[in-house]
């Protein structure tokens, strides 16, 4: 799991500068701040030939030369941007011939007719998106923020499906890359809007289901297994802890974002927010205290592995142990760096936990499974399955509170009680009342 996140994480970090992003740069190359949402942008170079800049630094950091010129009329296209704050001048990369340079906007003139998709820029399978942003997000005629704005305020809350990402976008998901730019329709009206998450936009979050998908990994319920917080918002940087969620609780969310960690919004003590739902992005306090439910499986490789009372710091060993190539159903894992990892299992119709280091376990997903299964294989697992309709979760260090359904239910009881006695009690009365009239 480690080892696919850390894939992902390169995938997006390698992405970065080829991308849709726009780079401001003070030309004293103290400071780059990264920006947002440029693509590739048809241009041309207006009735004077343009001065054609090449970069004398190996970064990104500007240290300009010209170097000839681009003649008028020429078509070009520019990718991204870059500021001198000291000057005001602004300037946009681009190409002549095979050769990057750069060349001023006040040279150049865009051409930014409305862009339609590509079928080569078809995805794999559609993304949804969840509209995160408070105010709303208004579609563009291309991928950029150049372009007009179409349509009206699409509202907080709405989920979109794309089917197409920007020209550049050659990634096909399964590779944990995504588009930086989507083409939606909402209402009857199509567009571009910039579905980027990296610590700078929150216009839009990924809907669960859709979040990575084609792997084996479900991204719609986590375990945590220490205290962690809940913020009041994706943007940790910026957040207040509303609440703290106490260790052993099973988190369920809908929606996921990524800013260097993932996020799922979630309920919690009656208070709805973001919590960091896997452990794998941001090292530090937090790292192993939370994770995702998996639907994998395990072969026990060593001679034996431990059951263990809890996934918690001051867990003990039952003394029970599980052998040799008895294959295992789980679905939470904590990691530990150089350490064996903790697994939750379903062994014997019970939930529970084992120690396992790397070389003690073979992993396989459910298609990695099928084809070792066996009818002794299968019959093994039945035996161990969980009930889970009758099963208990784990128990967390704090007193169990009632779930507003429970307390609904137990409200519905008490009224029904209540009403069945004044019933009666009425009945009584009439009776009463009647059997005096009789007397009479």
């Amino acid at each position: 799991m480690k080892k696919i996140f850390s894939l992902f994480i390169a995938v997006l970090i390698l992405c970065v500068p080829f991308t849709a992003q726009a780079y401001f740069y003070d030309m004293s190359y103290e400071s780059r701040e990264y920006c947002s949402s440029y693509y590739d942008i048809p241009a041309s170079v207006k009735n004077d030939d343009a001065a054609f800049y090449v970069n004398l630094n190996e970064t990104m950091e500007l240290e300009l030369e010209k170097s000839g010129v681009i003649p008028a009329g020429t078509q070009i296209t520019v990718d991204w941007r870059s500021d001198n704050p000291d000057t005001g001048t602004v300037y946009y990369h681009t190409y002549r011939g095979d050769e990057g340079g750069y060349v001023t906007a006040d040279s150049i003139e865009f051409d930014l007719s409305a862009v339609r998709p590509v079928e080569k820029n078809k995805l794999t399978q559609p993304i949804k998106y969840f509209v995160l942003n408070k105010d709303g997000v208004r579609l563009r005629e291309g991928p950029n923020e150049l372009y007009a704005e179409v349509g009206e305020v699409i509202p907080y809350g709405t989920v979109l499906e794309a089917s197409y990402g920007a020209e550049d976008y050659t990634g096909t998901q399964d590779d944990g890359s995504y588009p930086s730019w989507c083409w939606f329709e909402y209402n009857g009206v199509s567009g571009w809007a910039y579905t980027f998450q990296w610590l700078d936009s929150f216009d839009f979050a990924f809907t669960a289901d859709t979040f990575r998908a084609g792997t084996e990994f479900p991204y719609d319920k986590a375990m945590t297994f220490g205290e962690i917080p809940l913020y009041d918002g994706p943007d940790i940087r910026n957040a207040d802890v509303i609440d703290t969620i106490a260790a052993g609780t099973e988190l369920d969310f809908d929606i996921v974002y990524y800013t260097g960690g993932l996020y799922g919004y979630v309920e919690y003590n009656g208070n709805n927010g973001w919590a960091q739902v896997y452990c794998g992005f941001l090292p530090g306090d937090d790292y192993d205290k939370v994770n995702n439910r998996i639907d994998s499986y395990i072969k026990i490789a060593a001679e034996s592995v431990p059951v263990i009372s809890s996934p918690f710091d001051d867990c003990e060993g039952t003394g029970e142990t599980i052998e040799k190539d008895r294959v295992l159903h789980y679905d939470y894992v904590r990691e530990f760096e150089g350490e064996p990892d903790y697994y939750r299992v379903e062994y014997q119709g019970e939930y529970v936990w084992i120690s396992a280091g790397f070389d003690d376990v073979e992993k396989y997903t459910p298609e990695e499974l099928e084809k070792i299964m066996t009818d002794e294989i299968r019959s093994t697992l039945e035996e161990d399955a969980v009930d889970k309709e009758t099963v208990t979760e784990i128990d967390s260090p704090e007193e169990d509170i009632a779930s507003p359904v429970e307390e609904k239910s137990g409200g519905k009881v008490l009224i029904t009680a209540v009403c069945i006695a004044a019933a009666a009690v009425v009945i009584a009365v009439a009776a009463l009342i009647i059997k005096k009239k009789k007397n009479k």
